[in-house]
C-alpha cells in the first residue's frame, strides 16, 4: 500500500507531461518508474517465499500456516500489480483512459471465473491463483503491452529494463535467506525479522548497483542534495 501511493503521484505527472509534450519523460515514467515501484513489494515477497508460514504460525496461531501459500499467491500478485498500477497511471492520464477501463472490466471477470474454477480443488490457494492468473493475462499481456505500443516502447525493452531489474535481485535475496532461515530456524517474529534482514539489504545493493541506471543515480542523488542544503542552512542559522 506505501508503494500504492508513489504510484498514485504518477497520474498526475503523467498529465502534466502529455500537455507539454513531453513523451520522452513520460517513456521514464512509465519504464524507469515501474521497478522503484516494484522494489518494495518484491523485498517483501522474497521474505515471505522464505517465512509466510513461520509469520502466520507466529503472529495468529499454528492453526494459519497452511496459509502460507495463499500469502504468496497474494503478495505475488500484488507485486506484479505495481507494474499495471505504472501503466494504467500513464494510459489514464494521457488521453488512453478507455484501454484502462476495459482492462479492469476483463481482470473483474476473469479473476471472478478462475477464482471459482479453481476454489473447488484448490481451495483459498485456488482463489487466490485465479487473482494472480487474471492479473498477469490482463495486465502483462494486455495493459502493459498496449502501453507499450502508444509510447514507443518495445515490449522487450520494457523487461529488461523495468522488470528484470526490479525482480532479479529479489532471487539473490530469496537464496540468501533460505540459507540462513537452515542456519537457524526462526523461533519468533523478530527473529524472523532478523533473517530476513541480511537478504532485503542485499536487495537494495544489487538494485543500486545493477538496477539503477547511472542517469537515474545522478538524478537521485541531486535531488537528496538539494534537499538536505536548505536544512543545512538552517541548521547554520
Amino acid at each position: 500500500m506505501l508503494a500504492k501511493q508513489f504510484t498514485n503521484l504518477l497520474g498526475p505527472l503523467a498529465a502534466h507531461l502529455k500537455e507539454k509534450a513531453e513523451e520522452q519523460k513520460i517513456r521514464f515514467l512509465f519504464v524507469n518508474c515501474t521497478k522503484f515501484a516494484m522494489a518494495p513489494g518484491v523485498i517483501l515477497t522474497a521474505a515471505m517465499y522464505v517465512f509466510a508460514s513461520e509469520t502466520l504460525t507466529f503472529w495468529v496461531g499454528p492453526d494459519f500456516a497452511p496459509g502460507g501459500v495463499v500469502v504468496m499467491i497474494l503478495l505475488t500478485a500484488m507485486t506484479l500489480g505495481m507494474a499495471e498500477l505504472t501503466s494504467s497511471a500513464v494510459l489514464s492520464m494521457t488521453g488512453h483512459h478507455n484501454a484502462t477501463a476495459k482492462a479492469a472490466a476483463a481482470e473483474v471477470a476473469l479473476n471472478v471465473g478462475l477464482s471459482v474454477a479453481l476454489a473447488r480443488p484448490l481451495g483459498l490457494a485456488g482463489i487466490a491463483t485465479g487473482t494472480l492468473a487474471s492479473g498477469v493475462l490482463v495486465d502483462m499481456l494486455y495493459t502493459i503491452r498496449r502501453t507499450c505500443d502508444l509510447h514507443g516502447v518495445t515490449y522487450l525493452s520494457y523487461i529488461q529494463r523495468a522488470l528484470a531489474p526490479a525482480l532479479l535481485p529479489g532471487a539473490a535475496q530469496f537464496a540468501v535467506t533460505v540459507s540462513l532461515k537452515r542456519l537457524a530456524p526462526p523461533h519468533s517474529l523478530i527473529s524472523i525479522a532478523v533473517l530476513a534482514t541480511p537478504g532485503a539489504l542485499l536487495y537494495i545493493a544489487l538494485f543500486w548497483f545493477w538496477s539503477i541506471e547511472r542517469s537515474e543515480k545522478d538524478l537521485l542523488i541531486s535531488k537528496l542534495l538539494r534537499r538536505a542544503r536548505p536544512a543545512v542552512l538552517a541548521e547554520g542559522v
